[in-house]
């Protein structure tokens, strides 16, 4: 072979070579390409999934706020401060056109009473791994009145109850490059799901969308906003709930329910028993044992226990449950500003006649007295419905009867909350409903007795022979006794129940949603896509 063809050859396979890298480089831009497309696409998406953990991270954040305002604990509701440079932390309330903390969580309750808003910044979270490193959340929280005519509407329930909006914006720093992939249009393995997704990479689009403003961003970012609707749980939503024993109803006695508001659930919206309901239920807010809950007549409805094994069941008619469990707060002597002079004690029969201008649930006419040892009447003002509240720091063992305006054909009465510190010792003649015997709906709303938790010692309910009632009792720290024949129209939550012989209770299912709120829960959850 001459040297002009070793020299051919040599450059020939130099060729080759050159052909062969061009090649490969292209192939492995070609991968490089796709992967780096996947990549950021997976970014997006991670940094998609993780706004959305943000958003219900702040959720959470205020309905735990709401919740501390009724929950005992050492949490405070709103809390806020300001940070060594200036700056503030946690809630905020509006105050002309700045932002300034909550003082307290009378303070942030006080602000969401009327049509102000809360709003909280969720501290930013760093996190390590792949897909976005840190996430926090802005916050928003209302409750806009009944009259409120703005967006939106009132959150005022019929039965007077205040519900909240949450609204939660989620963010989540997005990583890699400013867009949101490289998927070919037509690559039928692409999902082309992030194309559908919010990001903000130059802009913030909530600032945009809510607040018509151009906020620029120092990096991209991911926006979700969740909102949540709130709704006040209130304590009659059962025929009974007891603490810690139950002992009924009475051997010849039943629990069941009507409803006052249903003409084919009740007669007059009275309790008819030929017209019976099997939801009354009984919740054992402990674990149910053969020695703190026994049934004697017949519990037409469910039973539930925070776990343990139900015995002696079988008188009942509905399912068993033994993971139920409702928090029940306790009642705090009442902190009342207002108070009217007169009556200060109840020992010669008294009537109360409520004023014209108490004549809203939120604006009761109140009353403190030492004792209710004779006869207590109260009376709504003429025409139209009354609403008092009354405190009661000893015991009560006179009469109570509450009046309406059935006889003008009104249809109204007088509301009446007894918050009691000592004991009740009455027989059941000796509490007059009229609402509820003269046929008003949801007649044992009428007249609700809430015990204030005792310092020390114990408090007593009992409630002897001969005589029904229609009344609600909220009681979490005492012993609840009816003996002989009485029987009660409405609900009963108490420490210890106990009934025998002909006793029973019938529960009014309109009752839900009535009463001293004792917590909150969530209604509705729904992701804004704007």
């Amino acid at each position: 072979m001459t040297p002009s063809s070793n020299r051919a050859l040599r450059g020939n396979t130099t060729v080759v070579a050159l052909l062969m890298l061009f090649v490969l480089s292209l192939v492995g831009a070609n991968v490089l390409y796709n992967i780096s497309a996947r990549y950021n696409t997976t970014q997006k998406n991670i940094g998609w999934q993780e706004a959305l953990f943000a958003a219900e991270s702040g959720a959470d954040v205020a309905l735990a706020n709401l919740r501390w305002t009724k929950i005992s604990g050492t949490n405070t509701a709103f809390a806020a401060g300001t940070n060594d440079d200036g700056s503030y932390w946690g809630w905020l309330k509006p105050s002309g056109s700045n932002w300034v903390p909550c003082t307290s969580a009378t303070d942030g309750s006080t602000q969401l009473s009327g049509t102000k808003s809360l709003t909280y910044n969720l501290p930013t979270l760093s996190e390590g791994g792949d897909g976005t490193t840190q996430i926090w959340a802005k916050v928003v929280l209302d409750g806009p009145p009944m009259s409120n005519s703005g967006t939106p509407k009132g959150l005022v329930d019929s039965k007077g109850n205040q519900w909240y909006r949450i609204r939660s914006t989620g963010y989540a720093a997005l990583t890699g490059m400013s867009r949101v992939g490289d998927d070919i249009v037509t690559d039928m393995n692409a999902r082309h799901k992030n194309a559908l997704r919010k990001f903000s990479f130059k802009y913030d689009r909530y600032e945009s969308f809510y607040n018509n403003r151009l906020v620029a961003l120092a990096k991209p970012q991911a926006q979700r906003t969740i909102e949540v609707l709130v709704q006040p749980k209130t304590p009659f939503e059962a025929a009974v709930i007891a603490g810690t024993s139950f002992n009924g109803p009475g051997s010849a006695g039943v629990i069941d329910s009507f409803d006052s508001t249903n003409t084919a659930k009740s007669t007059n919206a009275q309790y008819d028993s030929s017209k019976r309901q099997q939801h009354g239920d009984v919740l054992l807010n402990t674990a149910a044992t053969s020695s703190n809950f026994s049934v004697g007549g017949t519990i037409y409805g469910d039973v539930g226990s925070n776990g343990g094994t139900f015995t002696n069941i079988g008188s009942v008619t509905g399912s068993v449950n033994n993971n139920a469990y409702t928090y029940l707060p306790p009642v705090n002597t009442p902190t009342w500003t207002t108070i009217n002079a007169t009556p200060t004690t109840v020992t010669s029969n008294t009537t109360i006649n409520i004023p014209a201008a108490n004549n809203t649930l939120t604006n009761p006419a109140r009353y403190k007295l030492a004792t209710i040892t004779k006869t207590l009447t109260v009376t709504p003002p003429s025409g139209s419905d009354g609403y008092a509240e009354i405190w009661v720091t000893g015991d009560i063992t006179g009469a109570i009867t509450i009046n309406d305006n059935t006889s003008s054909g009104s249809q109204t009465g007088a509301h009446v909350k007894i918050y009691f510190a000592g004991n009740i010792n009455v027989k059941g003649r000796d509490l007059t409903n009229n609402p509820y015997s003269d046929g008003l709906q949801l007649g044992a709303a009428y007249l609700q007795f809430y015990g204030i938790n005792p310092s020390s010692g114990t408090q007593t309910v009992s409630i002897g022979s001969p005589g029904d009632f229609a009344a609600c009792l909220y009681a979490p720290a005492a012993t609840f006794t009816m003996t002989g024949n009485p029987d009660i129209y409405g609900s009963v939550v108490t420490n210890n129940f106990s009934g025998n012989g002909n006793t029973g209770v019938h529960y009014d299912e309109a009752l839900a949603g009535f009463g001293d709120v004792i917590d909150y829960r969530r209604a509705s959850w729904v992701e804004d896509p704007r």
